[in-house]
């Protein structure tokens, strides 16, 4: 009886003993997921709020288990992980997409709408000031900036205001829908000093598209210039060559400019066989007169293609900067960040259409060369 009342008590000893092996096991694997460094490296993103960065860490690292099983092994992550990973995905996406939806929402008011426009990019702000990149503070701040120096300074008739932004800028002026014309230069005054060629028009004001601004907006950002220093971006000629002026300016009697800079380039650039844009299986033509990169053809199973870049769009920003007055080399050092840094194209229909972050691995050299025979393949038959 002792004997048997023994044998049950090992039992019952090895049983517990078991049962908290399994805990601990359990436990462990429970938190196997939270002690990968590539996990942590995505969740220290979402944790500041940071969806842009979030949805493209948890896509990279998606990318990466799902073609590389030897990392998987190395982190020792099980199929529940990965599903985590893979709602992350989804998660972060979401978010980002609810973002990106109201920006367009606020972009796509009318211009003359502008109390609605300025309490949209308010909330907006307020809604998305800590998810925010500096880049896309700047870009919200001083949209609320100019529209709240229009609704002050918009009054008057319109060709007389023109009249006065000219004698600030040193030149006759005149509105038009792709900008602001810049006509007979005066013998002194700072597009005399920027060496401005008559005839050009000023594209950018403060990193905004002057096409895109009503007139009164034109005039406003431009008479800023008696308050503080703008920045101001003029594009001259178009046919053969375009050439492009960068300036700081503050106007008034003793007028100064700072940071002037001009290149020159051809009127389009294509994608060759050695572009850093097939990395991303993708190729496109510059069109710097309209600060447009046009998509041409996209390759199969690329990263651009898991993106969702299609042939076609009109991409007018990279990573929130506008390609306007940018040279064809400063675009292939935006695109060089690839693949340590996710690229996200702005497109010109607006961010609903943008495409998602283009996330790494970059093609490899032989998909490269793949990608590139595709490409010319059907730029060859026009298929």
């Amino acid at each position: 009886m002792n004997g048997l009342r023994h044998v049950l008590y090992i039992d019952l000893l090895l049983f517990i003993f078991g049962c908290a092996a399994g805990n601990i096991n359990s436990e462990k694997k429970e938190h196997k997921f939270y002690k990968s460094p590539a996990a942590r490296h995505c969740l220290e993103f979402e944790k500041k709020g940071l969806d842009m960065d979030s949805r493209a860490c948890w896509s990279r690292l998606l990318n990466r288990i799902e073609q590389d099983p030897a990392f998987r092994e190395t982190e020792e992550l099980s199929e529940a992980d990965i599903e985590k990973v893979r709602r992350k995905v989804v998660s972060s996406s979401r978010r980002e997409a609810r973002m990106r939806g109201h920006w367009n929402k606020c972009l796509s008011l009318p211009p003359n709408q502008r109390q609605e426009r300025l309490s949209c990019f308010k909330k907006h702000l307020a809604l998305y000031r800590s998810r925010m990149t500096r880049a896309d503070r700047f870009e919200v701040e001083n949209a609320i900036q100019t529209i709240e120096t229009t609704i002050k300074t918009a009054t008057g008739d319109t060709e007389d205001t023109i009249e006065h932004v000219g004698k600030l800028l040193g030149a006759d002026l005149s509105i038009e829908d792709e900008g602001i014309r810049i006509h007979r230069i005066a013998s002194r005054g700072i597009m005399k000093e920027a060496a401005i060629p008559e005839e050009s028009i000023i594209v950018l004001a403060e990193e905004t598209r002057t096409a895109g601004l009503a007139p009164d907006e034109k005039i406003s950002i431009l008479e800023s210039c008696e308050d503080r220093p703008i920045r101001l971006l003029v594009r001259h000629g178009g046919l053969d060559r375009v050439k492009f002026f960068r300036f700081t300016a503050r106007c008034g009697k003793n007028f100064t400019i700072q940071d002037l800079s001009s290149f020159e380039s051809p009127p389009e650039v294509c994608t060759t066989a050695d572009s850093l844009e097939l990395g991303l299986g993708i190729s496109w033509c510059y069109l710097p007169v309209d600060g447009i990169l046009e998509i041409e053809e996209v390759c199969l199973d690329s990263p651009g293609a898991r993106a969702g870049v299609k042939p076609g769009q009109q991409v007018i920003s990279i990573n929130g900067q506008d390609v306007l007055g940018k040279s064809f080399k400063e675009i292939k050092q935006l695109v060089g960040l690839f693949p340590g840094r996710s690229i996200l194209l702005g497109v010109k229909d607006g961010s609903l259409e943008s495409p998602g972050p283009i996330t790494g691995p970059a093609l490899d050299d032989q998909h490269r060369h793949d990608c590139w025979k595709a490409i010319e393949s059907t730029l060859d038959t026009g298929h």
